[in-house]
């Protein structure tokens, strides 16, 4: 069977790059951080890096001394050392998109049962767990990751595409579905296209010219866009939501190096008033409640918005209601960026 390890044309140093990363992904069972990089290779990365992600590999935060890099399912296809971890990336894919397509959209899978199915070591499964979660190219196939305790109680949701991945073996096959959605998403789209935007429909040779009330689109904070931005233009604002609260929470979890824990739970510990807490910038001023706001509003934020979109659950959004939620992730996110750790 064929591994599907068809990718672009790598130079020198992309190739080293990739392959330092999952060799101290595969020894340190975690990804490693930018300036461990640059210093085990001996050369600059910014050129290198920058052409591969989203495609290759995923950063979270701009690129800098502490950002971690991840590789996606195609980065690992690139690897030759990878060729397992790859497989059972994907097995577990096809098992999350089995348990779909049996439980509909309410379908979870716990972290004691992909270890079952796949027959790894906890460790192996730790590791192949982490993939499934930094990879940007399985949000149409995983749901959500919901996390309790010390991280061993790892659940994963599912998605509307899901059942879609039920025969993936290979990158390729992967690649194939995304692009199938994709062009359903595309058609979808044009269908639900505003009649100002489309000379076709509105039955003229020449546009409607949009008012400003029609044309505006907010901007919002990198991550959000990065997350959300095409499902949003998709129309797929239930989906678009739930990817800008996923990541706002795999960002805090980075941040206050602290995997093992999600929703309210994380919050409440990250930006609570314990030693090692998150502190905002400039929050920390004689009087200011700024810094308990935002924690009660992160904390509130997961049970009321990331918690309704988790596991795979279809909830009808207007676009307004999506552009509302959006702009309270993006805030809590423009507030991150210049948090710090307290100890």
């Amino acid at each position: 069977m064929s591994d599907g390890r068809r990718v672009r044309n790598l130079s020198k140093e992309q190739k080293e790059l990739l392959e330092e990363v999952y060799q101290s992904f595969a020894a340190a069972g975690d990804w490693p951080r930018y300036r461990e990089l640059e210093r085990t290779l001996g050369f600059t990365l910014a050129k290198v890096v920058k052409p591969l992600h989203g495609d290759l590999v995923t950063f979270y935060t701009p690129i800098g001394a502490n950002t971690t890099c991840s590789l996606t399912l195609r980065g690992l296809a690139s690897v030759a050392a990878a060729r397992d971890d790859l497989a059972h990336a994907l097995a577990a894919i096809r098992f999350i998109a089995k348990r779909a397509s049996q439980d509909g959209p309410s379908a979870q899978v716990s972290r004691d049962e992909l270890r079952k199915e796949t027959g790894l070591s906890e460790t192996d499964a730790g590791r192949i767990i982490k993939i499934l979660m930094n990879s940007l190219d399985v949000h149409n196939a995983i749901g959500g990751v919901t996390m309790q305790g010390d991280g061993s109680n790892v659940e994963f949701g599912v998605t509307e595409h899901s059942p879609d991945f039920v025969a993936v073996d290979t990158v390729d096959a992967y690649k194939a579905v995304n692009d199938t959605i994709a062009q359903r998403r595309a058609e979808e789209a044009e269908l639900n296209r505003p009649v100002w935007a489309s000379p076709e429909r509105s039955g003229s040779s020449q546009s409607v010219v949009p008012t400003l009330e029609m044309a505006w689109q907010p901007v919002y904070h990198r991550h959000v866009e990065a997350a959300s931005r095409q499902l949003l233009n998709d129309r797929h604002f239930s989906e678009a939501v739930r990817a800008a609260f996923q990541r706002f929470e795999l960002e805090v979890q980075r941040r206050f190096g602290m995997a093992s824990k999600g929703g309210k739970d994380l919050m409440a510990k990250a930006f609570g008033d314990k030693p090692g807490q998150l502190q905002l910038k400039n929050a920390d001023e004689p009087g200011s409640t700024e810094q308990e706001g935002y924690h009660f509003m992160a904390m509130g934020a997961m049970l009321a918005l990331r918690n309704k979109y988790s596991h795979g659950r279809r909830v009808r959004m207007s676009e307004q209601n999506a552009h509302e939620q959006l702009g309270i992730v993006s805030y809590l996110f423009r507030r991150l960026d210049g948090a710090r750790k307290v100890e």
